[in-house]
């Protein structure tokens, strides 16, 4: 199935035949400029929640497809949201201009889809990339830490994985669970304070398609075992109290005698932005491929504007 106009909401839409191929054309551009598509076109960024690295990237992408890219950062605080306009309105006056794709990062998790649906019913020919919506899916960052891991493993199939520290909002951890359920011989371990145990949906997802995983706040026997380490912060925003914060937020820390214990084809994958969770001395090591994941966020997301806007 192509993605050709289609609106990328969540990471499911990446069956295995999608993912080949988006691979396939991100390593190409790795090393080479594309070609444009967009012929000096818009493409539009509403940003309702902080970002670096899926804004740069998706940026930087539209504008090597010779893409003109109007953004809006903070836009909950610089758009018409401030005077309390509500989101079917901005995104029906933003399609009513004709953009050639629209990026959205929002704290709600329907937003993504109100906005799609919102498009279809007007008759609006706008596809929708979700860059990241609430405790939700996070699908273009879900892609690129499948991307990463068979870059650094050479394989996506009999990858043991233990997602560390936030996995109960972190949803770049439910959207990657999205794509290791489609590959063969995936283990899954979460490890987190009970405060921060993984949900209910996700737990769902992996019995259903009869993918074995742990729950644990012991993560001694697994540092040395498995192919990915994936660590996450806590973030901060979804606690409401800041005792029980500042209790949870140190509880894992992947410092150099820790990382040491690893094997040398191990790798260790992080979203970023990093707080405390991975010490700076970890950063040299072979297995650290935090830094390698983001750099191949461009040429991804390239090759995504390609297949959906190409």
């Amino acid at each position: 199935m192509s993605l050709k106009g289609r609106s990328i909401l969540e990471a499911g839409i990446f069956t295995p035949e999608i993912f080949a191929e988006l691979a396939d054309r991100t390593t190409r551009l790795l090393d080479a400029r594309p070609e444009p598509i967009f012929r000096d076109e818009a493409v539009v960024m509403l940003f309702y929640q902080p970002s670096t690295r899926t804004r740069m990237s998706f940026q930087l992408a539209a504008i090597r497809l010779g893409a003109q890219v109007i953004y809006t950062e903070d836009a909950g605080k610089f758009s018409s949201a401030a005077k309390g306009e509500i989101l079917e309105d901005t995104t029906r006056i933003v399609g009513g201009y004709r953009p050639k794709a629209l990026v959205l990062r929002h704290h709600d998790e329907d937003a993504p889809y109100v906005v799609a649906r919102n498009f279809e019913r007007l008759g609006l020919d706008v596809p929708v990339f979700n860059a990241g919506s609430g405790a939700g899916q996070h699908p273009t960052q879900a892609v690129l830490d499948l991307y990463t891991i068979e870059r650094e493993l050479g394989r996506t199939s009999d990858v043991e994985i233990a997602f560390v520290g936030d996995c109960r909002y972190s949803r770049t951890v439910r959207s990657l669970v999205t794509l290791l359920i489609q590959c063969p011989g995936a283990k899954v371990h979460f490890v987190s304070v009970p405060e921060l145990r993984v949900g209910a949906d996700v737990r769902d997802a992996l019995d259903r398609a009869g993918v074995p995983y742990t729950e644990t706040d012991d993560w001694s026997d697994l540092v040395p075992r498995v192919d990915i380490l994936y660590m996450t912060r806590p973030q901060k925003e979804w606690f409401t109290d800041e005792a029980m914060f500042q209790s949870v937020k140190d509880r894992f820390v992947l410092d150099l005698p820790t990382a040491k214990r690893m094997r040398a084809s191990a790798r260790i994958l992080h979203p970023l932005p990093r707080n405390e969770e991975i010490a700076l001395d970890v950063d040299p090591l072979p297995q650290a491929a935090y830094f390698r994941q983001a750099d191949y966020g461009p040429p991804l997301r390239t090759a995504l504007f390609q297949m959906v806007c190409g």
